[in-house]
């Protein structure tokens, strides 16, 4: 809520300079993360930092960064979106529940709502020796329909610990439809209690309103499966997704340390 008032209040042309400023310092006190593969079975804590490369799952493909411009381009979202609310008035009814909802739709507006997948290989050029090591800026994808789980779920976990929200990037299967396959999705926690998002998917409930996959971890219950059923949430055709959670993960290395990223 804190940088969300900040942004609002932000002229124009100073939004670059807080973007430079607050990157900045959350790339000093990031985690020792190296590269963020696909297929790990791993749990990355919080902010990872810009410098960070991330590998898609594919033969001979490039990888991708979080650049400045991406964290830019959310900001004069919010401004655009939220620049005529009475502040005073957002501070009374917003939380943060309503800001993770509102990152995970402009993930779905900043990268398109479908899959290319032919586009996708062209621009990742699967296949490619010269591929191999060489990285695209997350806004070569903008607008281009061809994003998948891993750049949605590292632009969500990125963009909520920008704002202020405790989130790490989940790299495990998931089973949908049948089809198990590496995932990438985000762990929140806020008031000691657990989310999962997965800004994968989307559904639609009967009056044609959005069913976000944002939902409550049980993390007293590691015996238990986790399921997702999207008609639990008003979802008129319903999507189920089973996922495979690196829960040792959780207990060994990523309790998810507090960190102050202000």
């Amino acid at each position: 809520m804190e940088e969300l008032i900040k942004i609002l209040n932000l002229n124009n042309y100073d939004i670059e300079q807080y973007v430079d400023s607050k990157i900045m310092k959350m790339d000093s006190l990031s985690s020792d993360i190296k590269e963020v593969y696909l297929e790990d079975g791993e749990i990355y804590e919080g902010w990872i930092s810009t410098d960070v490369s991330y590998w898609p799952s594919g033969n001979r493909s490039k990888g991708f960064k979080l650049t400045k411009q991406f964290y830019i381009d959310f900001c004069n979202y919010i401004k655009q979106a939220l620049g005529n609310v009475d502040v005073n008035a957002m501070k009374a009814k917003f939380n943060s529940e309503k800001l993770m909802k509102i990152i995970n739709l402009y993930l779905s507006i900043y990268f398109g709502e479908t899959c290319n997948d032919d586009l996708r290989k062209e621009i990742f050029s699967y296949g490619n020796l010269d591929s191999i090591g060489e990285t695209l800026n997350i806004e070569t994808l903008k607008g281009k329909n061809v994003a998948r789980c891993i750049e949605k779920s590292s632009g969500f976990n990125g963009l909520a610990n920008f704002m202020g929200i405790n989130c790490s990037l989940v790299v495990s299967e998931a089973t949908v439809k049948n089809n198990t396959t590496g995932h990438a999705y985000c762990l929140l926690k806020e008031n000691e209690k657990y989310k999962i998002c997965d800004p994968n998917f989307f559904d639609a409930d009967s009056d044609g309103k959005r069913v976000p996959f944002i939902f409550d971890l049980d993390t007293n219950n590691k015996e238990n499966e986790i399921i997702f059923n999207s008609s639990k949430y008003g979802s008129i055709n319903p999507t189920i997704i089973k996922y495979d959670f690196p829960w040792s993960k959780l207990n060994k290395e990523h309790n998810i340390i507090e960190k102050d990223y202000r």
